[in-house]
């Protein structure tokens, strides 16, 4: 049996790759599989067409799933557990030689197989992955940044949530892969969660390596995005009695999937490659790409104004994320933050006597989102001091914010006092804010309530 054997032959190589291989030894097998498995793979597709099997079909890919992920197993087990002959070689830190080929040749491999439409195969290389990314030696050398993209690409694609209402209907294109991979959707979301979890030092470490790929990686991420599900389009999920999205709509699902990315990626990057300095040439040229782009990324962003209340959700963590662009480039905080205090006070359409549990949930994030950005940027928000204090005192005096809006308002504008240097303007600013409190604090209500044990 064919199946049997690949999986014998991966499993005896997996026990290979764990022990300690010297140099020759290691070299010689990185070099002799990349053309071994793709003369199997052709091997594969003429026994599946002579079965009357697309080889490129789902059928394919149900069966050799498992070769497929032991493979990515022991591919990247190979790796991770040599990187000392990569490191010490002197062809690969050089950047060239037979030796540095043959490491580049194995790596294309990984990062192809990262492209599999079945998640649990990039899920066992995300390790090898972080561990090359975290090696200067290796950085230095160049080695990685042919196959990052694709690698980013991959991840991003595969931590979007799957809509498991889909797979039991049959309806996701993928079905029979998606059973394959994972007995249910319990399985699944414990998955996807250690996946989102790994793969947040995998985004920072390629946002830090590689500045360039990763700037352009999730600007094409999020300008795709938003050209297709500004709207909420396709609008397949849709709220019969409101007409509004619901969280498991695909514009909300696949919105949600960029959140992370976007604040990884933005977090990683070396300050040098969106700051003013004055740097080397080679960064200096970098950044002239990465700037612009992440200033288009932001203010599409910014200027996103959707009207169903899941979308407002997604624009605010997208919004949250911008904190660690806005600490060297500002020009779109304002509005920005003046978009998540909005939010703070946003109402069901139409009306209701009592908010809905979506309007709750977005304004208990939105305020959420301008504290986690005032403990970043809390200096650059002092030059709209003025504007700060009015939207606040309207905020405070409208009677509609809850305690815990209250609270987070309070933690947002506190943060922001923190940065004012001059005592007289944070003494008036506190003041400010606060009149409409103290005022409250000194009515003769709560004055006979704090003199009397019987009122408290």
């Amino acid at each position: 049996d064919v199946a049997n054997i690949q999986a014998l032959s991966v499993a005896c190589l997996l026990q290979l790759s764990m022990r300690k291989l010297d140099e020759k030894q290691w070299f010689r097998l990185i070099s002799s599989l990349p053309p071994a498995l793709f003369e199997a793979s052709n091997a594969a597709a003429q026994r599946a067409n002579e079965r009357g099997i697309d080889p490129n079909g789902i059928e394919m890919l149900v069966e050799q799933l498992e070769f497929h992920r032991s493979l990515s197993k022991m591919g990247s087990t190979l790796v991770s557990s040599h990187l000392a002959h990569i490191t010490t070689d002197k062809d690969i830190s050089s950047g060239s030689g037979a030796k540095f080929d043959a490491v580049s040749n194995y790596l294309r491999l990984l990062s192809e197989m990262t492209s599999h439409p079945s998640g649990v195969i990039c899920g066992v290389q995300v390790n090898t992955w972080v561990g090359l990314l975290r090696d200067p030696s290796i950085v230095r050398t160049n080695i990685l940044s042919p196959h990052l993209d694709r690698v980013l690409t991959s991840y991003m694609n595969h931590i979007v949530k799957i809509r498991w209402e889909d797979v039991w209907e049959q309806e996701h294109p993928l079905s029979a892969l998606i059973e394959a991979s994972w007995d249910d959707d319990e399985e699944y979301n414990e998955w996807l969660g250690n996946l989102r979890s790994k793969t947040s030092l995998l985004f920072r470490s390629i946002g830090y390596t590689e500045p360039k790929i990763a700037a352009s990686a999730i600007h094409s991420k999020i300008c795709t995005l938003l050209n297709a599900h500004c709207n909420g389009e396709p609008r397949d999920r849709v709220n019969p009695e409101t007409n509004e999205l619901t969280v498991q709509a695909t514009a909300c699902l696949q919105l949600e999937g960029a959140t992370q990315p976007l604040d990884n990626i933005l977090h990683g990057l070396p300050q040098w490659s969106i700051d003013d300095g004055n740097y080397d040439e080679k960064r200096n040229r970098i950044r002239s790409i990465v700037r612009p782009l992440l200033s288009e990324v932001a203010n599409m962003i910014v200027s996103w104004n959707p009207n169903d209340i899941w979308l407002k959700f997604r624009r605010t963590l997208l919004l949250e994320a911008l904190k660690h662009y806005w600490k060297y480039e500002p020009s779109t905080l304002p509005t920005g933050v003046d978009s998540l205090l909005l939010y703070l006070s946003a109402t069901d359409n139409p009306l209701k006597e009592r908010l809905s549990e979506d309007i709750i949930g977005l304004r208990k994030k939105c305020g959420v989102s301008l504290v986690a950005v005032s403990k970043v940027v809390p200096d650059l928000l002092v030059p709209w001091l003025s504007q700060l204090s009015g939207r606040a005192k309207t905020l405070l005096t409208s009677g509609g914010l809850s305690p815990v809006n209250e609270m987070h308002l309070y933690e947002f504008l506190s943060s922001v006092a923190t940065a004012v240097e001059n005592p007289v303007d944070r003494s008036n600013f506190v003041a400010d804010v606060l009149a409409s409190s103290i005022q409250s604090l000194e009515s003769p209500n709560i004055q006979n309530a704090i003199q009397s044990t019987e009122g408290l």
